[in-house]
């Protein structure tokens, strides 16, 4: 497996890596040695997470990519924008923090296997203070 310079790594498992080189996402099969381009985002993307049991990637930054492993379909949840981070909440659930300095910085709720995303909550914890890499949310 070949990792470039510049590749970050969002997240991996035994088999697999989910990284990007500035803007530009890939999914990189490590045994069979197979590099998959997902989406070309506007900025880096922020965040990113591999669910091995429904072979899923989600990817945060101006927007959320759901990509699935064995299709290769992907697919851009439009409601939300500006995904700062990203947890595991159950094995189909997965919490998102929208930009925390915004104005409308929430948390929201997707599910992975119904595609279904809600709004959780407003998240107004770090209005008006300084950036920070460290979020507590």
């Amino acid at each position: 497996m070949k990792i470039y310079k510049n590749f970050r790594i969002l997240d991996q498992t035994n088999d697999l890596v989910l990284g990007n080189i500035y803007e530009k996402v890939f999914l990189i099969k490590k045994l069979k040695n197979i590099e998959i381009y997902i989406d070309q985002f506007y900025g880096d993307p922020s965040c990113g997470t591999i669910n091995t049991e429904f072979n899923k990637c989600l990817i945060g930054g101006e927007n959320l990519v759901v990509f699935d492993i064995n299709t290769n379909i992907k697919n851009t949840i439009e409601l939300i924008r500006d995904i700062f981070d990203l947890r595991k909440k159950t094995e189909v659930e997965y919490e998102i923090l929208t930009d925390p300095w915004s104005s409308s910085s929430a948390i929201w709720e997707y599910n992975i296997i119904t595609n279904q995303i809600k709004k959780v909550s407003n998240f107004t914890k770090y209005k008006n203070r300084e950036y920070s890499t460290e979020i507590d949310w």
